[in-house]
């Protein structure tokens, strides 16, 4: 999810997985996704992964700090996912390498956000679209009113004055949906850092299926059984295989 505050890590290069469905029933269609999708990926000169039979992943970054236009190589990540109804899951991340020693003086850090996304393969293309999956905890089970929470892994790597930090842990989002069209949203972390809490309210509008969150982007929200499907009205991202 993204919100205002949440999208602050954009500029550093966001790239959104979840902890949810460890253990899935595939169908036929997921195992031949998952073939199709095995294999070494590359999004422009900021990121690859490379996604193994073995249900594991290696997950590159690089950043570009100043006007030089050399890449920075900043994280490598590594996991285990899979695949559900054309969605992919990250977990079990771990971050194997992380350099922020050439971060300059007002960069606070590189992220990589794993939140669920849906997949499709075209040809030599991986394409990408950034989803959320929210869970009811309270209210009625087919109406947006009331309290839905979500997680999701994260891995990052900060610059705090001298101190350099690297780590991953979880990203745990609380949103209350109320009938005057109110909407609160709650963030934290399950690791130190204080740039990814937030506690913010604002309104939104949900009509035939279209969420639109004030300080967010439109989003398209489908409810069942008391959980809600969000793919937002963002580009896809388009990875190229590279083997």
């Amino acid at each position: 999810m993204v919100f205002r505050a949440v999208f602050y890590f954009i500029v550093f290069l966001l790239i959104n997985g979840c902890s949810k469905n460890d253990n899935p029933v595939q169908s036929n269609n997921d195992v031949v996704l998952k073939d199709q999708i095995t294999g070494l990926w590359k999004y422009w000169n900021q990121n690859s992964i490379e996604f193994k039979s073995d249900n594991t992943f290696t997950d590159t970054i690089w950043t570009i700090y100043d006007t030089t236009s050399i890449n920075h190589l900043v994280l490598i990540v590594k996991g285990d996912y899979n695949i559900q109804d054309s969605i992919l899951y990250f977990s079990n991340i771990k971050v194997e390498y992380g350099d922020s020693a050439s971060m300059p003086i007002g960069v606070v850090g590189v992220g990589k956000d794993y939140t669920p996304f849906k997949v499709q393969v075209s040809e030599h293309e991986l394409i990408v679209n950034q989803m959320e999956i929210l869970y009811k905890t309270s209210g009625s089970l087919n109406d947006i009113f009331g309290i839905w929470k979500t997680e999701h892994l994260k891995a990052i790597v900060e610059r705090r004055s001298q101190n350099f930090v690297t780590t991953q842990g979880t990203i745990f989002k609380t949103f209350q949906f109320f009938q005057d069209s109110t909407l609160h949203f709650v963030q934290t972390n399950s690791f130190d850092s204080p740039w990814n809490t937030f506690d913010q309210t604002d309104s939104y509008v949900y009509n035939s299926q279209q969420l639109n969150m004030v300080g967010q982007f439109n989003a398209k929200a489908t409810i069942n059984n008391s959980i809600m499907y969000v793919t937002y009205d963002l580009p896809a991202k388009v990875f190229i295989r590279i083997n």
